[in-house]
This record gives C-alpha cells, structure tokens and sequence, in this order.
C-alpha cells in the first residue's frame, strides 16, 4: 500500500521517543483500517437512469416487443415498465428481457394489454382448442371462464409443470388480457421435506442458467425458502419456478437477494462442481421426467465425454423438440445428438393441416401473416413471409405444438437483413451488450470486428454463457460471429462461424 504525502509527513515529523510510538500506532492503525476497507468487496451500484436507458434501448432493438408505448421507469434498482402492447406475449417478454439486466432487482410490470376486440365467445373457443390441440394438454381436466379478456382456469392436474403449461398455451391466443390460474395440483404420494430438498437443490445445480452454489433451500412442513444471492431478478425467478416439485406447498423467495456484484464475486470464489457423463445422464432423465411435454414417452439417454444422445420413440413433434432443448438446458451437456423418432399413427394429413391453420389463426403474434402450411406425410412446410427472424421462429414454435406434426421444415421469408454499422459501433455495443448481461463475464471475453464481423476469444464458464455471448454480438449489429471461446473446464475451444440469419432461425442455438 502506498503512503499519502500527510502519512508521511506525520511519520517523518517524528522526534522523540514517546512521539515517534504515538505516531507508529496511528499509522499502523490508519494502515489496517485502510487494508481492511480495500480488501472488502466493494458494493458498485448501477445509476438508475443508466439501467433505464439501456433498458428501453434493448426493447427497441427486440422484433417480439412493439415497444413505442412502453415506458421505464427505475428508481433504487426497481423498474417499472408502463404503457401498452397488443398481446400478453410482448407484456411477458418485456419483462423477462428487463430482468436480465444488472443492477434491476425488481420489475414491476403495470403494461396494459390491448388485444383485437372479440368476443367471450370467440376467445373461449380458442383457448378450448389451444389445450385441445396441444399434444401435452389435450387431456387436462380444465374449466376456462372468460371476463373481458382475463381468463380463469380451475381444474386439477398433478405437477406446478403441468399447471404452468397451460398457462403458456393460452398465451398464444389473440386476444387474452391476463390469466389467472387457480388450477389445483393434486400430488399422488406425500413426500418428506428432505426428499424435496434434495429434489430442489439437484434442479438448481444442474440449471446453467442458475448459480446453485450460492442458493440455500430449506423446507418445513412441505413450505420451501429459497435464501442467498443471484445476479439478476431474472435468475430470482427461474429459481423460484425450479423450487415447485412434487410435494412442494408454498415456495418463499423474498430472502433471496438480487446483487449482481455480490454474485459475481461469490461465483468467482466458488469452484465450479465436477460434472461426469453419469450425473448428466441423471440430470437429462430428471428434466424430461419433469416436463409434461416429454414424461410419457420412454426416451433413451446416453452421455458420452458431454454428448448426450436421445433415442427412443415419441408420439409428437413437440416432445421430440422439447426432449433436445432439456437436454441443452442442463449443466456439463456439449452436444445433443437428437434420434428420436415420431411416431404419429393420427390424424390425417387434410387434419393436421386444418389444425395449423387454426394454430396461426389465433396466435396474437402471427395472425396478421399470409403463413401458407403445406403438409405432406405429418411434415408440415411453411411458405409465406414474415417481418422479423423472431416471428419466424415463432411460427416454427407454434406449429410444432399441433398434435398430429411430424416435422417441420420452414421456409419462410424475413426481408429485413443485416442493417450496416460501423466495425467501432458493433465493437462498443458488444461491449454495452456485455457488461449489461448478468450471465456474461465480459472481462473473460476479447472482441474484435472487422467488415461486420465479430470475433470472440477468450474463456466462458458453461454453453449457456457461450450462447448468451454470441447472442449479445448480433444483437449488438454484427453480421456474422467468429467464436473462438474456450469453454471453462471442458477444455474445449470453440472455432465456429455464425451467420445473422442463421442463428436466428435455428431453435437449437439458444436464441428463444
């Protein structure tokens, strides 16, 4: 530590015995409480109108967020997003996109949802047939009201997964306002609180998304309490949402604090757990035991040096999809090698196509689009265009939850390519884009960009991080993506080009 100029007038000044120990003590003591105060962790807090201005920057860049009558708002961390949007969607995104960013320890959401008038009648039907058509809903015992746009739902089902999902498919008809679930879950078996503790802590280690490390689960009587510290609100509720398994009564995540610098010094501390191709293979089995979407089928699950390999047979195109994304979503998985086969005895071809066009009728997102479904042995083609990469991907989404698709093969045209920014642009955004993503250290991360293209170098904790990196770099105006990270602890460097309109078509790479 180097002395300032008045320590070291006030050492020197010193003559007498009795005076140079007096001023020796002072100093000492000045010297420790000064190397105490720099070795603690020093609490960087993000000025809030920084927080709204990036903020309301990433919702404008966003295809899925009309967001000209958004308003954001952040006072002491807290945002509050106000204004209105046409469908419950861009209402949800926006505020999952908001709980990203660094610095944001609360979101509250006050958007209105101003949806295309229709009636109770139309809008009940639909939801009717969204859970009908899906093939992981179809048999849910629900009852559905309808108020103004607000739906209700009662009924029972026998996990918070199942309960959750179908909240997800009525988000995707035009216009539903709000939803409130008051489906009951019925669990088969009682379970002791250390079985659901374990269950708990095993969902959140193996989420890359999720630093379990620094979480603390404690449950009494069925009633779980999630304490410690994450890096973003966002993280905050994935958490909370993992914590409902089998058994679970109530889940209380109000002592789990959102300190984003806090975190990443934790997370620094904390060495990484040792993960084996068998603790994957465990893992993978839970997440599709878990998912209504894939806990029917016998899905086979082989892991060798990270690979995972799913073979077996399902009866829909969306547990086949659902299957890989599980299995990408979990902690220590390289690759995902997807063999599953579809097996789809019925309906027929003429069915399957009425199905879909129902399906994009009603989405709130796609309705307004000349979307033209050509089916042929269950494979569905989409021909038509859209305006954005998004509502591309999103058509593919919806289409793959009709029961009845085999395969999907999307054609469908975005006219709006690559918009030019100067290479010192793109390289200050990647940069902006880092520093305001809570799952991305960007002091790990070299870029550089020549002609519009970007190129990473550097190390990554997990593929979720890798993922998050080139996401941030075409958000950020980049073109095209050169990665050269080394994913941390696998030993692996990563030399793969993305191309703009690629990686925002293909669901695999991690985009939505």
């Amino acid at each position: 530590m180097r002395l300032n100029k008045s320590l070291s007038l006030l050492f020197f000044s010193s003559i007498g015995s009795c005076r140079l120990t007096l001023h020796l003590t002072v100093l000492i003591g000045i010297i420790t409480v000064a190397s105490a105060v720099q070795a603690a962790p020093q609490k960087k807090e993000i000025e809030d109108s920084k927080i709204t201005q990036a903020i309301e920057q990433a919702l404008r860049r966003d295809d899925a967020v009309s967001s000209h009558l958004i308003s954001v708002v952040t006072t002491d961390g807290i945002v509050t997003l106000d204004g209105s949007v046409s469908n419950i969607l861009e209402k949800n995104r926006a505020e999952a996109m908001a709980g990203t960013f660094k610095g944001v320890r609360s979101i509250v959401n006050r958007i209105d949802v101003l949806p295309v008038m229709r009636s109770e009648t139309q809008i009940r039907t639909d939801v009717l047939s969204a859970l009908a058509a899906d093939p992981a809903t179809e048999s849910f015992e629900i009852d559905v009201d309808v108020d103004a746009g607000t739906i209700t739902l009662k009924g029972n089902v026998d996990s918070y997964a199942e309960k959750s999902l179908a909240s997800k498919v009525i988000k995707g008809v035009k216009g539903v306002k709000n939803i409130e679930n008051k489906i009951e879950v019925a669990f088969k078996d009682g379970r002791s609180d250390h079985e659901i503790q374990e269950e708990i802590e095993r969902r959140l280690e193996f989420d890359p998304y999720i630093p379990a490390s620094l979480i603390t689960v404690d449950v009494l009587e069925g009633e779980v309490t999630l304490k410690g510290t994450v890096g973003t609100a966002r993280v905050k509720t994935l958490a909370y949402n993992k914590a409902w398994v089998a058994g679970v009564e109530d889940v209380d995540h109000s002592k789990l604090s959102v300190d984003w610098w806090a975190a990443a010094e934790l997370k620094r501390k904390d060495p990484t757990p040792e993960v084996t191709d068998s603790t994957i293979k465990a893992a993978v089995k839970d997440a599709l035991r878990y998912d209504p979407r894939t806990a029917s089928f016998n899905i086979n699950v082989k892991v060798d040096n990270g690979t995972v390999y799913l073979n077996g047979k399902v009866e829909n195109y969306e547990a086949k999809r659902a299957a890989e994304q599980n299995a990408r979503n979990t902690v220590g998985v390289n690759e995902v090698d997807n063999y599953l086969f579809v097996k789809v005895v019925s309906p027929t071809d003429k069915e399957v196509k009425s199905e879909v066009l129902a399906a994009l009728a009603r989405d709130p997102v796609l309705e307004r689009h000349e979307i033209r479904p050509v089916v042929r042995n269950k494979k569905v083609y989409l021909y038509g265009e859209v305006d954005s990469y998004y509502e591309k991907v999103h058509a593919e989404n919806v289409v793959s939850r009709v029961n009845g698709v085999a395969a999907i093969q999307n054609t469908l045209n975005v006219p709006k390519g690559w918009t030019w920014e100067s290479d010192q642009a793109i390289m200050q955004n990647i940069k902006d884009e880092f520093f305001w993503n809570g799952n991305v250290d960007r002091k790990d991360i070299d870029v550089s960009v020549e002609d519009g293209i970007a190129t990473l170098k550097g190390k990554v904790d997990n593929w979720s991080e890798y993922h998050a990196a080139i996401t941030n770099a075409f958000d950020a105006g980049a073109r095209t993506v050169e990665s050269e990270l080394d994913i941390a602890g696998k030993n692996i460097v990563d030399n793969s080009t993305f191309y703009f309109d690629y990686y925002y078509y293909n669901p695999d790479m991690g985009m939505y």
